[in-house]
């Protein structure tokens, strides 16, 4: 009762009601901040660049077509239930492996080479900057002209006896028969010489030009030597 009638006492001083409404009557309660809320709620500039970058990013990434991006990563429901284990798996072979793998890695027969054998091993040229560095049409265009670099050597290769034979026919009609008979043969053969190539999706018509222009070359040359 003492401590009830002080506070009574406390907020009675000026007639007020003892509801104790005066006790927060301060004009300045509550706002300690108030008026630095609008600037904790702005987002710092650091923040903002990061957060458009990433979105940049993300926009980019989903604009992404072929090998990896728009394959389905999914395990049917079979292959959760079967029982197999490691023992079951098949035994690696190079018809298991896809072409840019068979493209950029090097199969050696008769098991893992000795040292003696890699101090030995021919390097190949050296690539062009990778496309993950921000320059996939420099890449893009230095893997095509070494696609087409390594398709003209077999195709000269293919047709060398062929076209030493042609060369010395006097007919035109026999010389376009055995063209004819080149453009129906060079495509298996061109395979046979490069199976990893022979993978690409368009490898027939890629073999074709490739077969036309050595053929405009050589037309050209006898003509350059001709009129010597």
């Amino acid at each position: 009762k003492a401590m009830s009638s002080a506070w009574q006492d406390g907020n009675n001083d000026n007639g007020d009601d003892d509801d104790g409404s005066d006790l927060f009557d301060s004009s300045d309660f509550g706002r300690g901040g108030d008026d630095d809320g609008d600037d904790d709620m702005e987002e710092d500039p650091a923040d903002a660049e990061f957060h458009a970058r990433q979105q940049q990013i993300k926009e980019e990434l989903d604009q992404r077509t072929g090998r990896l991006w728009t394959d389905e990563w999914i395990i049917p429901e079979e292959e959760w239930l079967s029982n197999k284990t490691w023992d079951d798996i098949e035994e690696w072979k190079p018809q298991l492996a896809t072409r840019k793998s068979l493209e950029s890695v090097k199969v050696f027969e008769g098991g893992v080479p000795t040292l003696q054998q890699l101090s030995e091993l021919d390097l190949p040229p050296s690539l062009s900057v990778h496309p993950g560095h921000g320059s996939p049409k420099q890449y893009a265009t230095h893997r095509k002209k070494h696609i087409k670099s390594r398709l003209k050597m077999a195709i000269q290769l293919s047709i060398h006896d062929d076209l030493q034979k042609i060369l010395q026919m006097e007919s035109w009609s026999d010389k376009q028969e055995a063209v004819d008979a080149l453009f129906e043969v060079i495509e298996d053969r061109v395979r046979e010489r490069e199976p990893v190539l022979g993978k690409q999706p368009e490898f027939g018509a890629m073999v074709e030009n490739g077969l036309e222009q050595v053929l405009r070359m050589v037309q050209g040359r006898m003509r350059g030597a001709a009129s010597k």
